[in-house]
């Protein structure tokens, strides 16, 4: 039954491809490395907002961060956080209070697509560390007509995105200074996190963090983003300082 099993649905490393094992020990292992804090972070409003990544969207990392997005992987969630989830665990275990994460939304086409929400999924892998409430819904799309199914050409998908806005999400409720940490799948541009953040700021609350499993260094990307007097850089150090609590 199991060559049978084998052979329908073969088992294989997302990282490196090795067979029979859902995950191999080195792939693993490069997961579990320590997490960055990207030097310039996320300004908004001449307020830097630290940024913590999981690791550099390249090999291991981008080939675990693909199969769980694109290839319905979704328990891949728990080995792509699994270095966060240390980092921001012995955070928590320092304080009697807790964290509070608030996943960024996935776009309407891409939850339609998925059937899932890798922020929300990346978020739940975090509750093994201790001390740390997901707040699910708090950020949500706003819903337009046409948005979920309107084709976008690829051409243009990295300038729509840097005119994203805090119009383009909503605030489920009013805060009343609550402090909540901003989680995303990969920081490319900078601007969903900047919308988002933008519009909890608005609602009342205060962005202490953003978390993501993986970001593009700035080297990669044509330019920083720089718009709505928000800036981003994505150059990076080791040894992340503890995050802010509630």
């Amino acid at each position: 039954m199991a060559d049978l099993f084998e052979l329908l649905a073969p088992i294989a490393c997302p990282g490196c491809g090795a067979k029979k094992v859902s995950i191999c020990s080195h792939c693993q292992a490069v997961l579990n490395q320590d997490p960055m804090i990207l030097e310039h972070s996320v300004s908004i409003r001449d307020r830097r907002i630290p940024v913590l990544s999981g690791g550099v969207y390249e090999g291991v990392r981008q080939s675990v961060m693909v199969n769980f997005k694109n290839g319905s992987q979704y328990t891949l969630a728990k080995p792509l956080m699994s270095g966060l989830v240390a980092a921001m665990g012995a955070s928590a275990s320092l304080t009697e209070a807790a964290i509070n994460i608030a996943p960024i939304p996935s776009s309407l086409r891409g939850m339609w697509n998925r059937g899932y929400a890798p922020s929300l999924l990346l978020a739940q892998a975090l509750g093994h560390s201790t001390k740390v409430i997901v707040w699910k819904r708090l950020v949500v799309q706003r819903w337009r007509m046409g948005l979920a199914f309107k084709a976008r050409k690829a051409s243009s998908t990295r300038t729509s995105r840097l005119q994203r806005s805090s119009r383009d999400v909503r605030i489920t409720r009013r805060g009343r200074g609550e402090r909540v940490v901003l989680l995303d799948d990969v920081l490319v541009t900078g601007a969903t996190i900047r919308a988002a953040a933008t519009a909890l700021m608005d609602a009342g609350y205060v962005v202490v963090a953003v978390v993501v499993a993986a970001h593009v260094p700035e080297e990669n990307s044509s330019s920083s983003p720089k718009a709505n007097g928000a800036t981003l850089g994505a150059r990076h150090r080791r040894r992340p300082p503890i995050l802010r609590r509630t």
